[in-house]
């Protein structure tokens, strides 16, 4: 969860992010440092409270698969966004979990699994 201009918004990154304007909703993004980040897929999840569920992304060679409970959302990144100046190049991207909340009430985020697998 991100308060937008939260320096992990300014960094090459890959995944998931709750921006601080959009309470319930989980974006796809992707982001080339220095470069505005790509809401790739808005809202793939809206969370509600006490509700456990999963999003993750798999590369299969060509595209970056999205998915949310287990279930492909068939909007991948494609080849061509892969390709294109906003997305991280040359980075070495590691696993990150964070929780800001700007200047709001303190707020938390339980994960109650996380996996991270790099394969091939």
């Amino acid at each position: 969860i991100v308060d937008n201009g939260a320096s992990v918004q300014t960094e090459g990154s890959l995944g998931f992010q709750s921006f601080h304007a959009d309470t319930t909703g989980i974006d796809a993004v992707y982001d080339e440092t220095s470069q505005s980040p790509v809401i790739h897929d808005a809202d793939v999840k809206i969370m509600t409270v006490n509700t456990y569920f999963t999003v993750g992304m798999y590369f299969d060679g060509t595209d970056i698969q999205v998915f949310v409970d287990g279930v492909n959302t068939a909007d991948p990144i494609l080849a061509s966004d892969i390709a294109a100046a906003d997305f991280p190049t040359a980075a070495v991207l590691q696993p990150t979990l964070a929780t800001k909340n700007g200047a709001a009430e303190d707020d938390t985020v339980t994960y109650d699994w996380v996996r991270f697998a790099q394969e091939g």
